[in-house]
């Protein structure tokens, strides 16, 4: 009898070690859904999430040795933040988490002065099509009901309908649509002074995270392309971001250091109207000028 107390012993002390072994260290793993299991720790090939892929090339301190150490800084935390399988609603407190790790805080109801040169571009050299699918999507170009209005107010509204869309989606491309659908919001909201696309960046790396979609994203543009596509060209640009970061893990480089994988890049996503898209950009935002609007070092592209 005592015998069979002690292998009962024993066997329920095995089974709590396995179990045990089996959950992830809050200090090394997260989001451990279907599969996927992520990192919490910023390495040397972080800075391809906060480097736009079309300046790979030049090296990954090519926006700066302080602007590489506060963001991965940033990326460090928000990868903290991710709760594992956690699928609820989107707070406000998260986006001023990585506001703050920013430095940076919401700005006036009438200090949207970035948009000027986008809206002029938009107007003047997109299709007609591609302009009538955005104003569909982007519900914060109502202006009787969202100019001079606090941005907090917006913003919450948005994290609500954003929430919304995920609960109801059930394929990871309706997932990535809700994502494209928030994150394009957000740009025309600009709810920041400065930093709004490395905001947006961040937020998307915990979002693909939380849901457990993807680790992260190497994107070819982490600003200024999504203020001039369609939501579903923007979806397809968030699978090509997941398959590099994907690469840069498996190969240990950056793919987009690669000019032939950025030549396939513009290839892939070219329109007829790029070059007038880039005249009118250089027009309000002339190369390596700030002239206040946020345009030193952008792209439309």
């Amino acid at each position: 009898m005592a015998a069979l107390i002690l292998l009962a012993l024993i066997a329920t002390a095995n089974a709590l070690a396995i179990q045990k072994q089996a959950k992830f260290s809050p200090t090394e793993k997260v989001a451990a859904k279907e599969g996927l299991t992520c990192s919490h720790k910023t390495d040397d090939l972080s800075w391809g999430v906060f480097m736009d892929g079309r300046d790979a090339g030049k090296g990954k301190y090519a926006y700066g040795k302080e602007y590489h150490a506060n963001v991965r800084q940033t990326l460090q935390t928000v990868y903290k933040m991710v709760p594992s399988n956690d699928t609820s609603a989107l707070h406000m407190s998260t986006f001023m988490k990585i506001a703050k790790e920013l430095k940076e805080h919401l700005r006036g109801p009438h200090a949207n002065g970035a948009l000027f040169a986008v809206k002029n571009c938009n107007k003047k050299t997109l299709p007609e099509d591609v302009q009538a699918s955005m104003k569909k999507d982007i519900v914060v170009l109502d202006h009787k009901k969202f100019y001079g209005k606090p941005v907090e107010g917006t913003m919450k509204m948005l994290f609500k309908k954003y929430s919304q869309k995920m609960t109801n989606a059930t394929t990871e491309d309706q997932k990535l649509l809700s994502l494209a659908w928030l994150l394009q919001n957000m740009a025309f909201v600009h709810p920041l002074p400065g930093s709004n696309g490395r905001s947006r960046t961040m937020l998307l790396q915990h979002e693909l995270r939380r849901h457990g979609i993807a680790c992260g994203t190497f994107m070819f543009n982490n600003n200024k392309d999504i203020y001039f596509e369609t939501q579903e060209v923007y979806v397809k640009k968030l699978h090509e971001g997941m398959e590099m970061y994907k690469k840069a893990y498996e190969s240990d480089a950056n793919p987009w250091e690669a000019k032939d994988k950025r030549g396939e890049h513009e290839t892939n996503f070219a329109n007829k109207y790029d070059q007038k898209l880039k005249k009118c950009w250089e027009h309000f935002c002339p190369p390596g000028k700030d002239g206040h609007k946020g345009c030193e070092g952008t792209s439309a592209a």
